[in-house]
């Protein structure tokens, strides 16, 4: 990797402050990328912690809601309540699963070049 040139300075419009000056473009361009270089290396790594600390502080925050709010509501809810929906939940489970494998069953028949029987 090509070191970047050193620039002479000239003074410039304020006074005490000094600015580069380069040969070409192409040499302001050289030094100007290096020195970009130079800055994002430094700052990666802070870069990344802070992502990492957000993309945690974000997990916590949502983990915290979703659990609380089922707790609570847990907790709210009279235990005769929970078990029917429960019970609701399994019901359904199980009829979806019926319905899936009638559905599934008739298309493969079909595949099979076999006809569904009319009672199916």
């Amino acid at each position: 990797m090509n070191e970047p040139f050193p620039a002479p300075e000239i003074e410039s419009a304020a006074p005490g402050h000094r600015k580069p000056r380069y040969d070409s473009v192409g040499d302001a361009m050289s030094a100007g990328r290096h020195a970009a270089e130079e800055k994002a290396k430094a700052t990666a790594p802070a870069l990344a912690d802070l992502v990492g600390s957000a993309v945690q502080d974000l997990a916590y925050g949502a983990a915290f809601g979703v659990f609380f709010t089922g707790y609570f509501v847990r907790e709210l809810v009279p235990a005769d309540l929970r078990r029917n929906v429960v019970r609701g939940f399994k019901r359904g489970r199980s009829a979806a699963k019926f319905a899936a494998e009638e559905i599934c069953g008739k298309h493969e028949q079909a595949a099979a070049g076999g006809t569904p029987s009319p009672a199916s």
